[in-house]
């Protein structure tokens, strides 16, 4: 958790879901490769959760974990839905 408030400016203000579903990115692939995902992370500040969702699963990371990267990636769409 400190590396995300550390890294990511945003997340002390997104929805306690959101935070969920990064801790769980960061523990499962580590900060380094979570900062790669730029466009996810631009749409998760942004507020554009459906758009974040698309683009976890147009990732490497989907393709290793398939059903994990499904949940978490339905769970994000449906933030604020």
């Amino acid at each position: 958790i400190r590396e995300l408030m550390d890294n990511l400016a945003f997340y002390n203000r997104m929805p306690d879901d959101i935070k969920e579903i990064l801790i769980n990115l960061t523990f499962n692939m580590g900060m380094p490769t979570l900062l790669k995902f730029q466009k996810m992370l631009g749409h998760v500040e942004a507020g554009r959760f459906e758009e974040a969702s698309a683009e976890l699963l147009n990732s490497r990371y989907a393709k290793q974990v398939k059903g994990r990267a499904v949940e978490l990636a339905s769970r994000m769409a449906n933030v604020g839905a």
